[in-house]
């Protein structure tokens, strides 16, 4: 291996034909197979090792290739030869220096070549991808300044299928889709719409509908998500605000409520990951021994399960005369706190109600709700993903990790906020009050629940 080794002569044909090594060969070859520990030379000169092999081994440093003859000549441990040496040796793909989008100067790693080829190949993979998230995302914010509304970032590895989408101009919303390879070559797909996306724009404009709607950037399972846990949060912080509820009560009387039967609200969470997060939760908890003093208050049996507020929904009704009786005997305080119960108990999960509340009550979620794996398996968006990094971590670090795939960036998301013990807890926006988007899109998945999930597993 040498450092910048752009000058590095090339080699051809066998690398030992004769004793001593590399006889016939031009004196960087022989000093470069020089380079290799005796025990390799001995093993190949044995017919032990294939060619390919050694000339990989040419540019491993002396504690890889000491590494490698350990697991060579170890009973249990194997080897990689041929193209797996190579990965083993770069710590993945190799990246020849010929894909970067940076000036190779600005690279401060070693840069091996081939002597048996003609590539060069940067060493430090982490550096190279540093440099490259910041070039791409320098073409990025040029696009967006030349009034591209939308560069999409594709997954690394996943290949640009052509015929899956329609050339598309700026003017009519065309959108510019990067790919990158895993050996860090970089493509930018100008003026592009997916093949169905356009179908479907067509159909709208026949029918004079709009057909410019953006991507949602939240799915229906994190609105669901989202908006149970800011329920949980808001209602339970209702029960503080007697006066509040009372009014709250007084307004869906006059305006009515899809809930106002009166019955409880379900809190129907769209599979168990979101069920288990929110039981999990402390206002669910919080909320939970509230209900047990209240069905106390009442004279409730402590062996009845379910809500309070019954209306016939749950398979059993309240007695009137009973309820009506144990709240003549209440003070207004307690009859107040009651009210509050039942207000909150009966306030919908996904409505504006519960926003217009967060705001009022200036409920900070970060007393109720902290980053859950949940939360995490929800994020599905790419560019919200990247968003959160550059708020928790910096930007220079959601730039090196702007090429990476999602569930790296949410990996890299989850350890800085491990290390992270000063300070505030982080809150994503999504659960402030109001609510923040990290895209243009977030307004149009909140007006608007997407469509059944159909993302790819990561």
């Amino acid at each position: 291996m040498t450092k910048q080794a752009a000058q590095q002569p090339t080699c051809r044909g066998s690398i030992l034909d004769a004793d001593p090594p590399a006889y016939g060969v031009n004196f960087a070859c022989r000093m470069t197979i020089a380079n290799l520990i005796e025990p390799l030379l001995n093993a190949y000169r044995r017919d032990e090792i294939r060619a390919d092999t050694l000339r990989s081994l040419t540019m491993a440093t002396h504690r890889q290739q000491k590494a490698w003859w350990k697991l060579y000549k170890s009973d249990d441990e194997y080897a990689p030869t041929g193209r797996a040496l190579r990965e083993w040796l770069f710590g993945g793909a190799q990246i020849p220096v010929g894909n970067a989008l940076f000036d190779p100067a600005a690279y401060k790693g070693a840069i091996a070549s081939d002597l048996f080829g003609d590539e060069r190949y940067f060493m430090d993979s982490a550096s190279f991808w540093q440099l490259q998230g910041e070039a791409i995302a320098a073409k990025r914010d040029a696009y967006l300044a030349k009034g591209w509304t939308e560069i999409v970032m594709l997954e690394p590895g996943k290949h640009w299928m052509s015929w899956d989408f329609e050339k598309t101009p700026k003017s009519k919303g065309g959108r510019v889709y990067v790919t990158c390879t895993r050996d860090g070559e970089v493509a930018f797909h100008e003026g592009f719409l997916p093949v169905k996306e356009v179908r479907k724009r067509e159909k709208a404009a026949a029918a004079g509908t709009d057909s410019a709607a953006l991507r949602p950037e939240t799915t229906r399972a994190m609105q669901n998500y989202l908006g149970l846990h800011r329920h949980a949060a808001v209602r339970t912080e209702l029960l503080g605000h007697p006066g509040m509820a009372l009014r709250l009560a007084v307004a869906h009387m006059i305006a009515g409520s899809g809930l106002w039967s009166v019955k409880a609200e379900g809190q129907r969470a769209d599979n168990t990951a979101i069920a288990e997060s929110l039981a999990a939760s402390k206002a669910e908890a919080a909320f939970a021994a509230q209900r047990r003093e209240i069905a106390a208050l009442l004279g409730i049996a402590d062996d009845e399960d379910g809500p309070v507020v019954s209306g016939n929904t749950f398979g059993r009704a309240r007695d009137l005369s009973d309820i009506f009786r144990a709240l003549l005997q209440m003070e207004d305080e307690a009859v107040m706190r009651v009210l509050s119960f039942v207000m909150a108990e009966a306030l919908a999960a996904h409505g504006d109600s519960v926003d217009l509340l967060g705001e009022l009550l200036h409920t900070d979620m970060r007393n109720w709700w902290s980053p859950d794996e949940a939360f995490f398996a929800l994020l599905r968006d790419k560019d919200a993903v990247n968003a959160m990094l550059r708020e928790i971590a910096g930007a220079r670090k959601a730039n090196a990790h702007l090429a990476s795939k999602m569930k790296v960036q949410k990996q890299v998301i989850a350890d800085c906020l491990a290390a992270s013990s000063e300070g505030e807890p982080w809150l994503p926006g999504y659960l402030a009050f109001p609510a923040r988007g990290y895209t243009e899109r977030f307004a149009q998945g909140r007006a608007e629940a997407p469509p059944p999930d159909d993302e790819d597993d990561e």
